[in-house]
């Protein structure tokens, strides 16, 4: 499950500003999973990240990328499966110790990883990493979203029946949506017998003269 090169996700929030590396903690976690054209998919699961400063407005690092279902062992891939792998990835990659906010609009990825016994669609090397991750973290604020926000509510920061809504998670949803684009069937860019490996591509920090 080595990721390789996939097409850049689209561009975070306008306002969004990046640290240097190493300046700014990270206090909040935005991660968000989906599958590839039907659930379950045939075709694959794509998983989108952000790790978000206190203010809200950095974004210290952040991720998407793609797993064909062969990668993680399985014929077809469940869209709460892409959520549980989106929240590994947002997370196993934080130091040890870490404690702060994760803020997502999967229930099902939150028992998941609160969960003491293994759900019979994360493969048993998900669990694994789910589980090391788990362990090596510290105490996580768990927020539940509402999920795809209409403009105005998202300026309005709640959904009708009262849920919070963020921009970050709405980035997540969007840069995992383009992850799996080529995986659809009919993109150009994958034969539909060829497997693909697990993919991955990190958001790069514009230099100082960009």
């Amino acid at each position: 499950m080595t990721p390789t090169a996939v097409p850049p996700p689209p561009g975070l929030p306008p306002d969004a500003r990046f640290p240097e590396p190493g300046t700014v903690s990270v206090a909040a976690v935005y991660a968000d999973g989906s599958v590839v054209w039907c659930n379950p998919s045939p075709y694959g699961l794509a998983y989108g990240w952000v790790w978000v400063a206190a203010d809200d407005a950095t974004a210290v690092d952040a991720g998407a990328g793609v797993y064909d279902p062969a990668a993680v062992g399985l014929e077809t891939v469940e869209n709460n499966l892409g959520e549980v792998v989106a929240l590994v990835h947002a997370l196993e990659g934080l130091p040890a110790g870490w404690a702060g906010r994760v803020r997502t609009d999967s229930l099902n990825a939150i028992r998941a990883w609160a969960g003491a016994d293994r759900r019979k669609y994360i493969p048993p090397a998900w669990w694994d990493r789910l589980v090391a991750a788990r362990d090596r973290l510290g105490p996580l604020g768990w927020e539940l979203l509402g999920g795809h926000p209409t403009k105005a509510e998202l300026a309005a920061g709640v959904l009708k029946d009262g849920k919070p809504v963020s921009r970050w998670n709405v980035w997540c949803d969007t840069a995992a949506t383009a992850a799996g684009r080529p995986l659809r069937p009919g993109a150009e860019a994958v034969a539909a017998t060829e497997p693909q490996p697990a993919r991955e591509v990190r958001v790069r920090r514009p230099t100082r003269d960009s």
